[in-house]
């Protein structure tokens, strides 16, 4: 059959026209698969954002003290003596867990009887005036006498709380002796130390000690160590004056990094 060229071109028309589209199963199928794919990668992707958010105010809560500090020693104009040993560098030899007392808690001292020096742990004879200059430096909104009672904190699980999770054997004269050296990590004691609130949510507990704890985004979630809940320590060098290190002594919940391992990422980048 012989077309018309008027035939002709509405048929090439109409076939050029045809247009293509996929069935509802083909579309209920990938929508599927995106689904999830999202629900496998969208998670990871949220923890990493909210890790990139952690570290951002980790640098920032060490750069908060760092700059306080250094501000402080101009105001008096001298370094105060108010700080610990730096790691490996104690002028005096360790102290041991000589005895115990009916609770479990360990008496350091020396074997020999040797009396420990006043200055074991660093020089700390004028606290009272870096303290008094320190906070004048920090952008203070609020201060606690009890850090939870006066709700400068929520409430914080304590190393003593925490290795009882991990080992349900543990006695509490156990718990006891593990934490004799540093009682503000008792739970029963952590969540009554004095605070203050910093104007971007910083929250200093135990800020006047040379051992202080951060939270580095105040009653914001998740308040777990190694999260958002860190220690430093304020240390003394005759070379480097006074400046802050990780303190070893602090708990790291599941999947959270201690201080040491973020300082450590933090000066790597």
């Amino acid at each position: 059959m012989i077309l018309k060229k008027d035939e002709y071109e509405i048929l090439r028309f109409t076939q050029n026209d045809k247009k293509y589209a996929f069935t509802l199963a083909e579309v209920l199928i990938t929508l599927g698969i995106i689904g999830i794919v999202a629900a496998m990668t969208l998670p990871t992707v949220i923890n990493r954002a909210q890790e990139k958010e952690l570290e951002a105010r980790f640098r920032k809560a060490y750069n908060v003290l760092e700059t306080a500090t250094q501000k402080t020693i101009a105001d008096l104009g001298y370094i105060p003596l108010c700080y610990n040993w730096p790691s490996g560098e104690k002028p005096y030899p360790p102290v041991e867990c000589i005895s115990k007392d009916e609770n479990g808690n360990c008496i350091y001292g020396y074997p020999d009887g040797s009396p420990v020096p006043s200055d074991y742990g660093g020089p700390m004879s004028e606290c009272k005036a870096f303290n008094a200059a320190f906070i004048k430096n920090l952008n203070v909104i609020q201060k606690c006498t009890h850090t939870e009672e006066d709700g400068c904190t929520v409430h914080y699980k304590g190393k003593d709380t925490i290795l009882k999770e991990e080992d349900d054997s543990l006695t509490q004269e156990d718990l006891n002796s593990a934490t004799s050296g540093d009682k503000n990590m008792r739970e029963s004691v952590l969540n009554k130390l004095n605070s203050i609130v910093l104007a971007d949510s910083l929250t200093i507990v135990a800020y006047d000690q040379t051992v202080p704890i951060i939270d580095i985004n105040g009653k914001k979630g998740p308040n777990k160590w190694g999260y958002d809940l860190f220690r430093f320590k304020r240390v003394g060098s005759y070379k480097k004056g006074i400046y802050y290190e990780a303190y070893a002594g602090h708990p790291v919940e599941k999947g959270g990094r201690n201080c040491k391992q973020m300082l450590q990422s933090l000066f790597e980048r």
